[in-house]
């Protein structure tokens, strides 16, 4: 997987709250969810997430990943919009 899949999944899994609401919303099993995560998190080499039977809560690495991650998700969909937009208008011409 690629970084900015990696950050819009981690997203999707915050904004969800739960592996199981996570894998539903991404079509996908919560066991997939759980190896995707993993993968991640050894890529980074840090715990994204504290895990429990109940919960999932933000480690402080997971924290930042989940806030400066967002802006980069929010630049690339600025720049996609401007990009697209821009099409757009020229074709207007």
């Amino acid at each position: 997987m690629d970084a900015l899949s990696d950050l819009s999944f981690f997203s999707v899994l915050m904004k969800q709250g739960s592996l199981s609401a996570a894998a539903q919303e991404l079509g996908i099993t919560p066991p997939s969810v759980s190896k995707r995560l993993a993968a991640l998190e050894a890529r980074l080499g840090v715990r994204l997430l504290n895990r429990t039977t109940r919960r999932i809560g933000l480690t402080p690495e997971g924290e930042t990943y989940l806030t400066e991650g967002a802006r980069v998700l929010d630049a690339l969909d600025a720049v996609e919009r401007a990009v697209s937009g821009a099409r757009w208008r020229r074709a207007d011409c």
